[in-house]
């Protein structure tokens, strides 16, 4: 495989950036609970809505969103669904 073609340098290990959106606390708790004991991830931000999800991803660069498709507080009613048309990416359910 090309090394260009590697998430990062050969042989370079990174943590695995987690923007998390869940509207339920205790959904929040245990999800960044269970992600932050592996070694390898870890959940930099946990927001409730929409809005802040996107706040939160045009500040800093994640390399997973894990976001609740049913997210009950946003404008527009479509929870997370909203979310792959305004980035280049894809629900993986």
């Amino acid at each position: 495989m090309d090394e260009g073609k590697y998430l990062y340098p050969k042989g370079e290990l990174s943590m695995i950036r987690i923007i998390h959106a869940e509207d339920e606390e205790s959904w929040r708790y245990l999800i960044a609970n269970k992600i932050n004991r592996e070694s390898d991830m870890q959940v930099i931000s946990s927001v409730t809505s929409v809005n802040e999800c996107l706040q939160e991803l045009d500040r800093a660069p994640y390399d997973i969103a894990l976001i609740d498709l049913n997210l009950s507080e946003d404008e527009d009613y479509a929870g997370g669904y909203g979310l792959p048309e305004k980035f280049n990416c894809y629900i993986r359910t």
